[in-house]
């Protein structure tokens, strides 16, 4: 899941996306539920994020696995704003 956009979400503020995907071929199936990415807004211009998901899957013929995926700690910083005209 893909949820980066250039904005942030304000000084104090939270933005938390959540999702559900799956993917099937042929004889297996890889779900990651959920998909977190949670970011909190510092300042203006910075945010923390956090990104990870708990991810199953599932494999004909054998026993299902799961745990959690890779984890993303991240700092964004919008350094140029043009602001309301563009």
């Amino acid at each position: 899941m893909i949820t980066d956009d250039p904005g942030t979400p304000g000084n104090g503020n939270w933005e938390i996306n959540t999702a559900w995907t799956e993917q099937v071929i042929p004889g297996s199936a890889l779900v990651e539920l959920p998909q977190i990415d949670a970011n909190y807004g510092f300042g203006d211009r910075i945010q923390f994020n956090y990104q990870s998901s708990w991810n199953i899957l599932e494999r004909s013929g054998a026993q299902s696995s799961d745990g959690l995926a890779q984890t993303q700690l991240a700092v964004k910083w919008r350094y140029y704003d043009a602001g309301d005209s563009g």
